[in-house]
């Protein structure tokens, strides 16, 4: 389980382009931005994902919560950064449900959540080197892009698995 954002201005890529010539990629320099709360199954390749304006430990509890919900007949292990709002889950003010196991990471070591691998893909593939006009076609686009994740788990297990 992680978390990523994507803003307006979404970055550019690389590109091919013939030698000594230029394109040009209209950027929006906003930093409105759109955060995505995720989880994956490297084995299997499902994906859950939420979208948020905001994240914080009440956003990431909520997740935690509706995903203990929609697998309540699994034991389901969380892998988790050491985010202040990762922390926070399992106190008293965030307790966290008895089929899930929280999974804390060694410090400075994102890496090591396959997550990772697919937020990369996620936004090499479907977010960066295009323009957004507002807000509300980036939230498009993600959302676009996440139901595109969620319909082809052999991609997402191809990049994930390799954990």
């Amino acid at each position: 389980m992680d978390e990523t954002t994507v803003t307006l201005e979404s970055g550019v890529l690389y590109d091919w382009m013939q030698t000594n010539t230029r394109r040009l990629i209209k950027t929006n320099r906003s930093y409105k931005c759109d955060c995505i709360i995720g989880g994956v199954s490297p084995d299997i390749g499902e994906t859950v994902f939420i979208q948020t304006d905001k994240i914080d430990s009440q956003t990431v509890s909520m997740f935690i919560q509706e995903l203990s919900e929609n697998y309540s007949d699994y034991d389901n292990i969380l892998i988790l950064d050491n985010a202040s709002f990762h922390v926070a889950q399992g106190t008293p003010d965030f307790p966290v449900p008895e089929n899930i196991r929280l999974l804390y990471l060694p410090t400075y070591s994102p890496d090591f959540n396959p997550i990772e691998r697919l937020w990369k893909y996620f936004k090499d593939e479907f977010i960066k080197n295009r323009f957004y006009e507002n807000i509300y076609h980036l939230r498009n686009t993600v959302n676009d892009a996440l139901y595109n994740l969620l319909n082809n788990q052999n991609t997402v297990k191809s990049i994930c698995s390799t954990y």
